[in-house]
């Protein structure tokens, strides 16, 4: 023991020891000395002594003088005390509560319901003091720590929950004697000896009682097993209670998961997706998932129940519980099966349908946990976090293989376009016939021979003759090919291609909004989604379209009907439709639905989900690359159309050659002619080609461009090629009249000034040639033709009258006042 007045030499300050000078001193001289000595010791001094005395010695220290009293009885040394036990409560002392009477202090309750009040805090700890020496002097003169009966502790108390609380008491006590004093170890490591013995001893009758619950679930022995689980956490071995626990419910819940194989099944259908391994088609076995994930969960909802009885609130054992499971053998466990789908074609679809197994088949069947306390809402965070690199690899993987896929696809399909154009030219200019062979004629003999041998021979013998082969020159070969590869516009752009690609996506994206939960993840998961949408853009629109335009106008620019039925204008007669330009106008209305479908995802996908907002994000490179591509669809379906209306003009202008003869305004016919007929039959099945596919301001600008161009056609056609009668004029106003009711069947209301004005020349034609002053006349009153004709174009009409000849000095009288053959120079 440190004596009262006797200080540690590394405590005392150097300048300080007239303490211990003084007191030698006084020893020397003896009592009867009358050399008076000051005891005065400093403050700091005084306060570091006491700070390291024991409870006797502090009782001593507070006898020496009114100093030392004065500190021994200040609430600040008592509180210093309190602090080193960790039994502190300085809000509970800050209130200044009243004192009460101090229970009799009890080694098993003298830690609970202390008072912070400045007059009991000495008391207080010196009863505490009191009831727990004895049993920490017992513990170092104990000899053997194999027998618990020669412990102290032990023979007082006999409850096991009793002998606990008693040791921890004594844990906290020894803090405060070691605190405070140089005391041996002894009673310190003897008492760490039996808190380690007693609790081998508690955790061995734990494991008993929880074989036992294991076997048989009954409330008595779930209170023998909440018996031994408290009184481990009395003691403070929370985290050996816990790893008990955690090590006991993982192992007997390993056979839940079974083999990896159990949850794929092998099919020999064709339509089954066939694995790289042995050519087996591979599905994914959604009832052994399902079940699995409902067994997972009930086994948690048992082990909540249990956890909710054992063990206190305060300890968070089924979280741990929880947390032990899913990052060690369910993640592991989910790692090899996700590892057997990924060389199958299902690993697309079986990541997302494992995480939605784990949020509604395991998280969703969870039970309430008050131990864990919301425990959906923490499991679920749990899986997110563990299942979040599968996530992150499987987005990559599925993304780079839809790249490389689109790619294919595109690849394939134009190769595949490629070789069909390949094949039908290689079969025309197979049939291409060198003219300096001779060898046809007598081809032509021989196969006359054989059908007249064949004809006379028994019908049994007969068989059937080959279809002749068509033998071309090399320029009809040419003008084949170009109207085979006319005919295939349509075989350009791919519907079924276009929308396989588009469902390829939005089964992609929609496996990805699985993991929208996630929230860590969603940013990652719409800049995915968004990259995917500018790969659509860029495969569909600018590859697919695109380019399919571009070769769709080269063709319509090679359209050319003269060279098409040269040798064969009878075959006009049969025509209806100019057949490029019908395909184009199917080419843009499949683009068009294309390009409806594509804002349909884009809406969709991105700005319902809130991807993207196109009225803030308008320097987006996904809103920028979309405008892109609706401008370009619109430049080519502008310069497509303008080629096609160019094709149509050609094709009324062939026709006016090929139909249009000298005799059919002189003599007369009756009713519109073949060729009128003809070109408004064309235009009829061309001019509503854009209905329902595009704007009515499109539509307008579309039809007005052709009947202008028509009335274009008509004016050179009557100044070049017409000779028209008196009587023929009658046939004249059919046609005009015919082509005015169709214009007017348009309701384009600018084109119906020139086809009136086209009807007022046609009765010029009616005049007769002795009634020349009259026709003159007519000729020059320009306000009959609404300002459509200058003069000049009237006297080129008047000169195709069949009796031009006979009226025309008249005629340019009236007009000129006088004929061009009385002009002179003066």
């Amino acid at each position: 023991m440190i004596s009262p007045l006797t200080i540690p030499p590394e405590h005392i300050p150097k300048a300080e020891l007239s303490l211990s000078r003084i007191t030698e001193a006084e020893a020397s001289l003896g009592h009867s000395s009358k050399i008076k000595t000051s005891l005065r010791l400093p403050l700091t001094v005084a306060t570091n002594i006491l700070r390291f005395l024991s409870f006797t010695d502090a009782i001593t220290f507070g006898q020496v003088n009114r100093l030392c009293h004065t500190l021994y009885n200040s609430p600040q040394f008592w509180v210093a005390r309190y602090k080193s036990i960790g039994k502190w409560d300085e809000e509970a002392y800050q209130k200044r509560p009243k004192p009460s009477s101090l229970p009799p202090a009890d080694p098993l309750t003298c830690y609970d319901c202390l008072q912070y009040a400045d007059s009991q805090l000495k008391p207080q700890l010196l009863a505490i003091h009191h009831c727990l020496a004895p049993y920490y002097v017992d513990l170092a003169g104990s000899n053997s720590l194999g027998n618990f009966n020669d412990v102290k502790i032990f023979q007082d108390y006999k409850q096991p929950q009793d002998q606990a609380r008693l040791l921890v008491n004594l844990q906290q006590y020894t803090k405060l004697v070691r605190s405070c004093s140089n005391s041996d170890e002894t009673s310190s490591a003897r008492l760490e000896s039996i808190l380690e013995i007693f609790q081998n001893a508690i955790l061995r009758e734990l494991e008993i009682n929880y074989e036992k619950l294991a076997r048989s679930v009954t409330p008595e022995q779930l209170l023998e097993v909440k018996l031994f689980a408290n009184i481990l956490i009395d003691i403070g071995s929370e985290n050996t209670l816990v790893d008990f626990f955690l090590q006991r419910s993982l192992n007997d819940n390993e056979p839940i998961f079974g083999n990896v194989s159990d949850y794929f099944t092998e099919n020999e259908s064709e339509d089954a997706k066939a694995g790289p391994n042995d050519g087996k088609a591979v599905l994914i076995n959604k009832e052994a998932l399902h079940a699995m994930f409902a067994t997972l969960a009930d086994v948690f909802n048992v082990q909540a129940a249990q956890v909710d009885v054992i063990f206190p609130q305060k300890l968070p054992i089924m979280y741990k519980l929880s947390e032990e499971m899913v990052s060690k053998h369910f993640i592991e466990f989910i790692a090899l099966v996700i590892a057997r789908a990924k060389i199958t074609p299902v690993y697309a679809e079986f990541v997302p349908f494992v995480y939605h197994c784990l949020v509604y088949d395991f998280v969703g069947a969870l039970g309430p946990s008050a131990n864990m306390g919301d425990n959906k809402a923490q499991m679920l965070m749990l899986v997110d976090l563990y299942y979040e690199p599968f996530v992150v690899e499987y987005i990559n993987d599925s993304f780079e293989t839809f790249l490389q896929d689109n790619s294919a696809t595109l690849q394939k399909w134009d190769l595949q376009r490629l070789e069909r154009e390949q094949k039908t030219e290689t079969h025309i200019l197979a049939q291409v016939v060198d003219p300096s062979n001779k060898r046809s004629d007598k081809l032509d003999l021989l196969s006359s021979f054989k059908k007249i041998v064949i004809f006379n021979g028994p019908k049994k013998q007969a068989k059937q003759d080959e279809v002749p082969k068509e033998e071309l020159t090399a320029f009809d070969a040419k003008i084949k090919i170009l109207n085979e590869k006319l005919k295939s516009l349509n075989e350009i752009v791919s519907l079924e291609l276009s929308m396989g690609i588009i469902n390829a996506s939005r089964i992609l994206i929609n496996h990805m909004n699985t993991f929208q939960n996630i929230v860590k993840l969603k940013p990652f998961i719409n800049d995915t989604i968004s990259k995917i949408y500018l790969e659509l853009l860029r495969s569909i629109g600018f590859h697919h379209i695109g380019s399919s335009f571009t070769k769709a106008i080269a063709l319509l620019n090679s359209y050319d009907p003269t060279k098409l039925f040269l040798g064969a204008r009878t075959e006009i007669n049969k025509i209806s439709t100019v057949e490029p330009l019908v395909i184009f106008t199917e080419l843009v209305n499949l683009a068009d639905l294309i390009q409806q479908t594509l804002h349909i995802f884009y809406q969709e996908n991105l700005v319902h989900s809130k991807i993207i907002n196109p009225n803030q994000d308008f320097l987006n490179p996904i809103v920028g690359t979309k405008k892109k591509f609706e401008t370009s669809l619109d430049s080519y379906v502008a310069n497509g159309l303008n080629v096609g209306i160019d094709v149509l003009v050609h094709e009324i202008q062939f026709v006016f050659e090929s139909l249009q003869t000298v005799t059919d305004y002189h003599p007369p016919n009756f009713g519109p002619t073949a060729c009128a007929l003809k070109n408004v039959e064309i235009l009829k099945n061309h001019v509503n080609l854009l209905q329902g596919s595009t704007d009515k301001a499109i539509i307008d600008v579309f039809q007005q461009e052709i009947g202008e161009r028509f009335f274009a056609a008509i004016v050179k056609n009557m100044k070049h090629r017409c000779v028209i009668s008196t009587d023929g004029a009658i046939t004249l106003i059919a046609d005009l009249n015919y082509y005015y009711d169709f214009i007017l069947s348009l309701r384009q209301k600018p084109l119906v000034p020139l086809f009136t004005a086209l009807k007022n020349v046609g009765s010029m034609f009616l005049i007769d040639g002795t009634d020349a002053k009259t026709l003159g006349k007519m000729c020059s009153d320009l306000g009959k033709f609404n300002g459509v004709f200058t003069q000049e174009d009237i006297y080129e009409f008047v000169q195709r009258r069949s009796d031009w000849a006979v009226i025309k000095r008249h005629v340019e009288k009236v007009m000129y006042g006088l004929t061009l053959g009385e002009c002179c120079i003066v």
